[in-house]
């Protein structure tokens, strides 16, 4: 396997299910000690994910998925700095502005004065729940705050039209995106797009960013762009505090020019990890004390295992 790897399984565990292709509230993911370096992988096997001990299987016999990539990635990076003794977030620019992802009783005049302008919600899965939700988009319009919408996949192509044709003007305009309104094909994504319903790619971006007009990155599973554009944004997996400083890091360094979201670790219970995360002024504020990523004491003293063929 080359460089010596160590494991760390964890668990994340959440108030309510956090997409709408789960119902999950405890979240199993891994970081990986690769040499001196560190990364993460959080396996979704809903929205196509290998599962995480396949994950770990394949890692052992040498193989690589889109998540082991990138937390190979991950922890190279990690590791030359923290072989040279230096903050990656102490020389990399400006964190960027985020949108605030709205969790079951959350303050709209608190997301307002924390300085958000534009909020993440979670639509579907089916007609009867959008419509329920279609309240929630009218309490945030009233509020003045722009939206982004996702579906993963799970509302169908008739559905997402019908309901977007029932908004009134002011809806729509106040709507920036929605990520993957439904199952890709390309003739509905393009219907879509062209009765004015601004889509972002997320799954599968290389090959539905044809018929969208947003793309969403996710570093824990996404090759680096060669540039960031106003209209690529950059999120977490939704993973351990680790993969969400890798997703702040790729989000700096590739200069990205619109609201992203790297907020997610407010998703779960409070831990040490969380805890060395702020934010201000909408931004994240990683650790800079530490080398790599940070959090030196916290890793080191993890209860890793050593990888075996």
């Amino acid at each position: 396997m080359g460089e010596s790897i160590r494991v760390h399984r964890y668990t994340l565990r959440s108030a309510q299910a956090l997409n709408r292709a789960s119902n999950r509230t405890e979240h199993s993911g891994a970081l990986l000690q690769i040499g001196s370096g560190y990364g993460c992988i959080h396996p979704w096997p809903e929205l196509g994910d290998v599962p995480l001990d396949t994950q770990l299987e394949i890692l052992a016999a040498g193989g690589s998925t889109p998540l082991l990539e990138q937390a190979k990635r991950c922890a190279a990076i990690d590791g030359t700095a923290r072989e040279r003794g230096e903050n990656l977030f102490a020389s990399a620019p400006d964190q960027p502005r985020n949108h605030w992802l709205y969790l079951p009783d959350d303050n709209w005049e608190q997301i307002q004065a924390n300085g958000f302008s534009i909020v993440k919600l979670k639509i579907g899965p089916d007609g009867s729940a959008l419509t329920r939700q279609t309240s929630q988009i009218r309490t945030a319009v009233q509020h003045g705050l722009r939206i982004r919408l996702d579906s993963n996949d799970t509302l169908d192509y008739q559905t997402v039209l019908q309901w977007w044709h029932s908004l009134s003007n002011e809806e729509k305009q106040a709507i920036q995106l929605i990520e993957d309104p439904c199952p890709w094909d390309i003739s509905h994504w393009q219907n879509l797009r062209d009765a004015g319903v601004p889509i972002a790619a997320d799954r599968d971006a290389a090959i539905r960013l044809c018929a969208a007009d947003w793309q969403v990155c996710k570093p824990a599973i996404s090759e680096p762009l060669p540039h960031a554009t106003d209209k690529t944004i950059y999120t977490s997996y939704m993973d351990h505090s680790l993969g969400l400083l890798w997703a702040a890091y790729r989000a700096a360094v590739d200069g990205v020019a619109t609201e992203c979201g790297l907020l997610t670790h407010r998703c779960y219970e409070s831990s040490a990890f969380s805890e060395c995360l702020g934010v201000c002024d909408t931004r994240l504020i990683p650790p800079t004390d530490g080398t790599g990523l940070g959090m030196d004491k916290l890793l080191e003293n993890l209860p890793w295992q050593e990888m075996t063929k």
